[in-house]
């Protein structure tokens, strides 16, 4: 919000689109822009570190709310290019608009997350399994034996109780077992390496790195600066996005139904979507039909968002513990770093255009 704010209280009266105050108002809200993307990826890594030793089905859920994100954005422009026009002071309104909802739905996942996701269940049990593991050595989420301190064990069942509500069965089939037999389990918890989980889930950060870096070398770069349509004229470009966006968020949803857990298939199935360069190469060159556009780029948004969330949600289960964690937040790493190369390499089709 604070974009708007800015703008309207350093240049209340500056409507030369060119003039110096809008060049200070761009360096402005470029650094504004800055900030978003610091933070983003920092709330990125730290709730796909949380959701790492969850099952699935929150990673998947996490990476579908990132999709309806960019759905939401494009019916926003939507709706403002419609009531405001494209004339400079309609883009201007739009803007605010834009960084004003952002604002507003920020603050409502704060709120989220200070006052309901605290009480939910499942982080309950896993902050309950963190204390535990701090306080008695044991490792996350496979430390269900019982602690030093004369009570751990029950708390330690109590939680697999609660845990297996939520459809993991094994857990309290394990502090069972454990309880039973007496047993006691106080493996030390040390420093998490990284290169040891590297090595297990290099294909899963490759195929990320891969399939954002040919997603971002394409959109949003392309579908708005390379391609026209004397039928939908400026409408082309943001119904092109808008169409990626749907089909990133169904790609998303896909894999609740059916997923493929395996690296090799999956980091080969990034290599694959390489030929999506070519292709668009070739479709701008020809300047084909509008339609073919929009098969291709369905198809784009489609691979993506399956690739994101066969890779984002499979990764973290390799592991236990806070190793899942650490898992989870490498995994965005190579997402972000991704989405940079990406965004560099859509510099490229300027010699193709």
């Amino acid at each position: 919000m604070g974009v708007p704010v800015t703008d309207r209280a350093l240049f209340p009266h500056n409507d030369d689109m060119h003039g110096g105050g809008n060049q200070l108002s761009m360096i402005i809200t470029l650094c504004f822009v800055a900030v978003i993307a610091v933070a983003n990826g920092f709330v990125q890594g730290s709730l796909f570190g949380l959701t790492g030793p969850l099952p699935v089905k929150y990673t998947s859920a996490l990476v579908v709310g990132t999709a309806v994100s960019g759905v939401f954005i494009s019916v926003l422009r939507i709706g403002t290019k419609i009531a405001f026009g494209d004339s400079p002071n309609g883009l201007v309104k739009g803007v605010y608009v834009y960084f004003a909802a952002g604002g507003v739905f920020s603050l409502f996942c704060m709120y989220l997350h200070q006052r309901v996701v605290p009480h939910l269940p499942i982080i309950k049990w896993q902050r309950k399994q963190e204390a535990l593991r701090r306080g008695s050595g044991t490792p996350l989420l496979k430390g269900y034996s019982s602690s030093e301190n004369g009570n751990g064990s029950s708390v330690n069942i109590e939680i697999a109780e609660k845990y297996n509500a939520l459809e993991h069965p094994t857990a309290i089939e394990a502090v069972s077992k454990q309880k039973d037999e007496g047993e006691t389990s106080l493996q030390g918890v040390g420093e998490v390496q990284l290169m040891p989980i590297f090595k297990e889930l290099w294909m899963y950060a490759m195929a990320v790195f891969i399939g954002y870096l040919v997603t971002l070398s394409i959109f949003p770069g392309v579908l708005a600066e390379n391609l026209k349509s004397s039928t939908l004229k400026s409408w082309y470009s943001l119904f092109l996005i808008t169409v990626f966006n749907l089909g990133d968020m169904t790609g998303k949803m896909c894999p609740q139904r059916y997923l493929v857990k395996d690296g090799g298939i999956l980091f080969a199935f990034s290599i694959m979507r390489i030929a999506f360069v070519p292709i668009y190469a070739v479709f701008v060159q020809e300047g084909l039909q509008d339609i073919a556009f929009f098969i291709v780029t369905v198809s784009l948004g489609l691979t993506n968002g399956y690739l994101t969330t066969a890779a984002m949600a499979t990764a973290p289960t390799l592991f236990d513990g806070q190793k899942a964690e650490v898992a989870g937040t490498m995994m965005v790493f190579f997402l972000l770093f991704g989405l940079s190369s990406g965004a560099m390499a859509g510099w490229l089709w300027v010699f193709i255009s």
